[in-house]
Parts: C-alpha cells; sequence; structure tokens
C-alpha cells in the first residue's frame, strides 16, 4: 500500500503517472492520502503503510535518522545531490510538481501588480532564497507575470486530463475522486453561503445602527426645540415681569432714588452692601427702603419680594398658556 499527499493530489497524479510508465496497473497501487508530508513520513516510518511519495524535504530528517530509506527521486539533479537513481534515468518523466505560488485579487491596479511583482523578483534572485533551495533540495521554477498565467492554464489542462485518466485507469478510485472533487465544491458552496449570511448580518446591524441614530436625532432635535421654547418662554415671562415692576414702581409712585432701592431689595442685597453701592449710610438706605415699603403698602422685604414672585408667575403661566395656543392654532376645515 502506498500514502502520500490529498486523494487526486500531485502525488498520486505522479504516482499514477509512474505506474502506468512501468506497466503497473492503477488497482494495485491502494493509495491513502494524508493531509501533509509530515504526517506522509510519519505514517510511512511507523510501518504502517509499505511505501510513500512525497517532497524530499519532507523524509530528510527521517531518512537521515534512518528511519526511511530513499528509492528514487523525480530529476537526475536531485538524484546526484542525494545519491539516489532518479525516474529520468529509470525511462519515467515526472511532469507534474508540488509548485508554490502568490496570488493576490484579481482587482488591484496596475501599479500595485508591479509592485508585487518587483518584490517577488527580487527575493527570487536573492542570495538567502537560493540558499534555501538547495537546503530543501527544491528546483527553481521562477515564474512571473503573463508566464505564470500561461504555466497555470497549462498545468489546469494537465491536471484534469491526469484525474480523468484516473478515472478511466482505476474504476474503484473514481468515486474517491469524484467525493474529494465533489467536497471542494460543497466546501466552496458552504462557504458562499456563510460570506452571504455575513453580508446579511453586516447590513442588518448597519440598518439598525442608522434608525437608532434616526431616533436618537429625532429625540435631541425635539430636546433641543423644547429647549428653545422655553428659554424664550422664560425671556418673554422676565420681560413681563420687568414691565411689571416698572408699572407698579410708577403706581406706588417712587422716587428714582426708591426705584433703585427697591430693584437692589429685589436682588437680595443687605442694606449695607446697597449702601456701599449707592455711596449713602446704612441709615439712609434703610429709611428709603421704609418708605418704599410704605408706598407699595406692605410690610417689609420678604413681602416686596413675595409681591413680585406671584406677578413673575402669573406672567411665566401667561406666556406659556400663549405658546400653547399658538401652536395649537391653525386653519379649519
Amino acid at each position: 500500500s502506498w500514502v502520500g499527499g490529498s486523494r487526486a493530489g500531485v502525488d498520486e497524479i505522479n504516482l499514477l503517472e509512474i505506474a502506468r510508465a512501468l506497466g503497473i496497473p492503477a488497482a494495485r497501487l491502494h493509495y491513502a492520502g494524508l493531509p501533509g508530508g509530515g504526517e506522509v513520513g510519519e505514517a510511512l516510518a511507523s510501518g504502517r503503510y509499505d511505501a510513500g511519495i512525497s517532497g524530499y524535504s519532507e523524509f530528510e530528517e527521517l531518512v537521515k535518522q534512518g528511519r526511511l530509506r530513499v528509492v528514487a527521486v523525480a530529476t537526475e539533479d536531485d538524484a546526484a545531490e542525494i545519491g539516489v537513481t532518479s525516474f529520468e534515468k529509470l525511462g519515467v518523466t515526472i511532469e507534474h510538481f508540488n509548485w508554490r505560488g502568490v496570488f493576490a485579487p484579481p482587482d488591484i491596479s496596475d501599479q500595485q501588480r508591479q509592485a508585487l511583482l518587483s518584490v517577488i523578483e527580487r527575493m527570487a534572485m536573492s542570495k538567502s532564497w537560493q540558499q534555501l533551495l538547495i537546503k530543501h533540495h527544491w528546483q527553481d521554477a521562477y515564474l512571473a507575470g503573463e508566464a505564470f498565467v500561461e504555466f497555470i492554464r497549462r498545468e489546469q489542462q494537465q491536471i484534469e486530463a491526469a484525474l480523468d485518466s484516473m478515472k478511466k485507469a482505476d474504476p474503484a478510485g473514481r468515486t474517491i475522486i469524484n467525493s474529494v472533487l465533489a467536497r471542494r465544491y460543497i466546501w466552496a458552496a458552504v462557504l458562499a453561503v456563510l460570506s452571504m449570511l455575513l453580508i446579511f448580518i453586516i447590513l442588518f446591524q448597519r440598518s439598525r445602527a442608522h434608525h437608532r441614530e434616526e431616533g436618537l436625532q429625532h429625540a435631541f432635535e425635539k430636546a433641543t426645540g423644547e429647549a428653545i421654547q422655553r428659554s424664550e418662554e422664560l425671556e418673554r415671562a422676565l420681560a413681563g415681569i420687568s414691565a411689571q415692576i416698572e408699572r407698579d414702581f410708577d403706581s406706588w409712585n417712587l422716587t428714582a432714588a426708591e426705584r433703585e432701592i427697591a430693584l437692589l431689595l429685589l436682588k437680595g442685597l443687605r442694606l449695607k452692601e446697597i449702601a456701599d453701592i449707592r455711596g449713602t449710610s446704612e441709615r439712609t438706605a434703610r429709611q428709603q427702603a421704609q418708605a418704599v415699603y410704605k408706598k407699595a403698602g406692605l410690610e417689609g422685604r420678604s413681602e416686596l419680594a413675595a409681591f413680585f414672585i406671584e406677578d413673575f408667575m402669573q406672567s411665566l403661566q401667561s406666556n406659556m398658556q400663549d405658546t400653547k395656543t399658538d401652536l395649537g392654532s391653525g386653519p379649519t376645515h
């Protein structure tokens, strides 16, 4: 039995090509696929399989430990370096290799594409990359731009042809190959559905946030309007009470000095403070205050304040009532 990378992957395809070249029926291979080269090496070293196929770098440590033995490698260059025979020498050509590529989204700009090509080219030509190629026994198959695109097209065609050949050569494995391919399509469909679901969730959350924002905006505008309305009501009330104070002062026949004293009393100033402001004695301020109380028919400061507070409240209520009437009025049909 054989072990290698995933079913219908490059390892199984190459193994079938080797078997075909050597006249070995595919049905005799009994191939098992594992996710990666590390797992393949350990499974092979544990004795669970008779032979395996993978990249040499995946088996190198096990070979050095004496747990695995290399039978043959793909090319003569590798064979000379490792010290074993090659499939080329046996007359078997390996056409498929486990290559790696760098890909980018299709909608990048030409400038971004050129920048990426430049970076990859510098890496591929660097001394450190060349050292890695030697260390891991990798072949330098660097291609860039349209050359790489053309390689992908040819590789796709060859892989499809190889898979079709595998189905014909091994009817029993056809179901497995179809299952592997179908599983990939299923995963692609699942990912597409999950992507659509994620997009729907994002759009739904954005919609909710938008409605919430509109609600907050409406509440803010309403609160602002009410605050402006209350401010206007207060201004009208203050204007009304100011006019009312002047009318009351007129009806009490207060002198200019007494008017000033009365206003300072309403502001809550003490007699000494009033005297200091007006540049008089506290006694004079007290006499003038008494004159105000007498002309108004009030007993003192508290009754003076209460008198105008009552006027203020009546003016405020009147203004609020006027505002409600204005808001509620309109043409009738």
